[in-house]
């Protein structure tokens, strides 16, 4: 299964078993898109590769903040910038790395766990 089909296999399957969010995450690192609510959303942008990389890096967004797993967010943002400068967007990757900054700099700050995990 090619990474494509695997991805959109995932979306899928996670659309299934998604509760309603009313929170989306709107923003110009993701060229203002919005993550898919429906099938007919996902089936709308399965043929368009950038859109497919804007939903997941929305859905990791909302599915490692939830969870507090902010190195695996981490990690996510780097391949992705990563991709970007491979491609010579290198606006991209920067505009990127700061979005996942400035989200970083905003949990410790809303968090105190999170301020005791930067802390050490």
């Amino acid at each position: 299964m090619l990474n494509h089909d695997m991805a959109l296999y995932f979306f899928v399957q996670g659309l299934n078993g998604k509760q309603t969010s009313n929170n989306s995450i709107i923003n110009e690192v993701y060229e203002f898109r919005q993550e898919c609510q429906t099938l007919n959303q996902l089936e709308s942008i399965q043929e368009d590769e950038n859109a497919m990389r804007m939903h997941a890096l929305l859905v990791n967004e909302r599915i490692f903040l939830q969870r507090q797993d902010h190195s695996s967010y981490i990690d996510l943002i780097e391949k992705q910038c990563n991709y970007y400068c491979d491609q010579h967007l290198y606006y991209r990757s920067l505009q990127l790395r700061l979005h996942a900054y400035q989200l970083m700099i905003r949990v410790q700050n809303d968090c105190p766990e999170a301020r005791k995990l930067y802390e050490n």
